[in-house]
């Protein structure tokens, strides 16, 4: 299991607004209440990436990686979440 974080940044700081998760080649988010359409708007996109066009439901694996790379702007931004677990 991989997770990436949802990074929002507002006036008053940096904010988790939801994880994604990435489990057994199934994608899903959990978001923080009130961020719930913010998630849903992510998870309902194609993500470019470094290996081209990626729609979750056809290639979640691929989609996945390629999120650090459609989202990283200074506002909004996914980052992978390092585990300290082996997997």
């Amino acid at each position: 299991m991989k997770t990436c974080d949802v990074l929002l940044t507002t006036n008053e700081g940096q904010l988790v607004a939801g994880t994604i998760v990435l489990d057994g080649g199934h994608v899903f988010g959990v978001p923080v209440q009130g961020y719930e359409a913010l998630l849903q708007n992510i998870l309902e996109s194609p993500v470019v990436g470094p290996h081209g066009k990626f729609f979750r439901e056809k290639t979640p694996v691929g989609w996945f990686e390629g999120l650090p790379y459609q989202y990283n702007g200074s506002r909004l931004k996914v980052t992978p979440v390092k585990s300290e677990l082996k997997q």
